[in-house]
């Protein structure tokens, strides 16, 4: 068999002894996203975790007031904030203080149980790439219907 077309690559000697395995990425995980025309959403994973604690979707709903990357979603008497039962609502005034604050949309927040705060702690994450964001929507309308 001639080597000639095939790429060096496939001719090399490899140990594998040098390498180690890659870490398994995990690619879905409770977040709340905020796009730029005001859509803020709790992906389908948040919503069913939000579920098997309440059946509401009204919220004490805090953001840091000085650095924006932090959110606070709590349960509990005094909630400030609702979402549809599809997990998104419409809030220009909540995207317009993103932005005020330096966060750029759009933006997802990580979403992670605190039970001392009984309620959910967002970390801003990495900007929302486009891909991600137009997946997110696709897997949104499906569960809606």
């Amino acid at each position: 068999m001639s080597t000639m077309n095939q790429p060096a690559s496939a001719c090399i000697s490899i140990d594998l002894n040098e390498y180690e395995l890659a870490p398994e990425v995990v690619l879905r995980s409770g977040s709340l996203s905020v796009r730029p025309d005001g859509q803020v959403t709790l992906n389908e994973q948040f919503l069913s975790e939000i579920r098997q604690h309440t059946e509401s979707l009204q919220f004490r709903f805090l953001i840091h007031r000085q650095n924006k990357n932090r959110l606070l979603l709590l349960l509990g008497d005094t909630p400030n904030y609702s979402f549809r039962n599809s997990g998104s609502k419409k809030d220009r005034e909540f995207a317009k203080s993103l932005v005020k604050g330096g966060v750029t949309l759009p933006a997802r927040y990580n979403m992670t149980w605190n039970a001392e705060l009984n309620g959910w702690v967002g970390d801003l994450s990495a900007p929302l790439t486009q891909n991600a964001l137009q997946s997110s929507l696709r897997s949104k309308r499906r569960t809606s219907k």
